[in-house]
C-alpha cells in the first residue's frame, strides 16, 4: 500500500482504489487486514488524493475496514 501510494503520487493521481488485500480465501484475520492496509495508504496519503477508495469483497470486510477507519479518525 505504502509503496502504491508513493507511485500515484509521483504520477500525479487524484485517486485510487485497492482491493482488500488478504481477507479473501486465504483467511487472513480481517480485523489485521484493514489495520495494515490503512496504516500504510495513511502513512503516505498527501493533500493531492481527493479519493481513495478500498474494494471490499463481503460485509465482514466492509464493517472491518469501516471499524478501522473510524477509530483513526479518517472519512468513511
Amino acid at each position: 500500500f505504502r509503496s502504491a501510494m508513493a507511485l500515484a503520487e509521483r504520477m500525479k493521481l487524484k485517486s485510487i482504489a485497492f482491493p482488500a488485500l488478504g481477507t479473501g480465501k486465504k483467511k487472513f484475520p480481517v480485523p489485521r487486514a484493514a489495520r495494515i492496509a490503512l496504516q500504510g495508504i495513511i502513512d503516505r496519503a498527501s493533500p493531492q488524493f481527493e479519493e481513495v477508495r478500498i474494494i471490499c469483497n463481503r460485509d465482514e470486510t466492509y464493517e472491518a475496514f469501516t471499524e478501522r477507519l473510524k477509530a483513526l479518525g479518517g472519512k468513511v
